[in-house]
């Protein structure tokens, strides 16, 4: 899985868990955050997984 594709399913899976606690600014899980490859990330895999993170959001809420 790539950098872009773990942080759209945090990113997607983020949103949801904070309608069904409905609350959508509380930070229930920062971890959900910083969650990306194991070992030393580059800044261009951050910069992916936060891409990713966003467009899951995006996703989620697009569909709402």
């Amino acid at each position: 899985m790539t950098p872009y594709e773990r942080g759209h399913a945090a990113g997607y899976a983020e949103a949801i868990e904070r309608e069904r606690l409905g609350d959508a600014t509380a930070d229930t899980d920062p971890s959900t955050w910083f969650t990306t490859t194991p070992g030393d990330p580059t800044d261009a895999d951050l910069a992916e997984y936060e891409r990713g993170w966003t467009a899951g959001w995006t996703e989620y809420l697009t569909a709402r």
